[in-house]
């Protein structure tokens, strides 16, 4: 139980040490948010 939630944290963990912030969710959909 605590592997499967270490592995689904990891994806949005990855937000705060990517330059677009994106999570692996993003990443993998090809999508970003533009703040306007």
């Amino acid at each position: 139980m605590i592997l499967s939630g270490l592995i689904f944290c990891i994806g949005f963990l990855m937000i705060a040490f990517t330059e677009r912030k994106q999570g692996l969710h993003d990443m993998i959909a090809g999508t970003y948010v533009i703040k306007d």
